[in-house]
């Protein structure tokens, strides 16, 4: 589990720089603040309740990193 937490935080960073550095900078604000589909959004939260109902001694099985914020040059 550890392994892909840390694969997804890479790929994550990835975009992010790619977003604002690479050749589409000119769009990163869309990139950035778009969201998910609705399908997505409902299956996301779907899993979020059921894990929260099978999980008796209510710990998080994952809690997100503090959201950052690129330093605006």
């Amino acid at each position: 589990m550890q392994e892909v937490k840390e694969k997804m935080d890479a790929q994550i960073e990835e975009y992010i720089i790619e977003a604002l550095m690479g050749e589409d900078r000119e769009f990163a604000a869309p990139l950035l603040t778009r969201k998910a589909p609705l399908s997505l959004r409902a299956k996301y939260h779907f899993y979020d309740i059921l894990s929260r109902f099978n999980n008796q001694d209510k710990t998080k099985l994952y809690s997100p990193p503090m959201p950052m914020q690129p330093a605006r040059c």
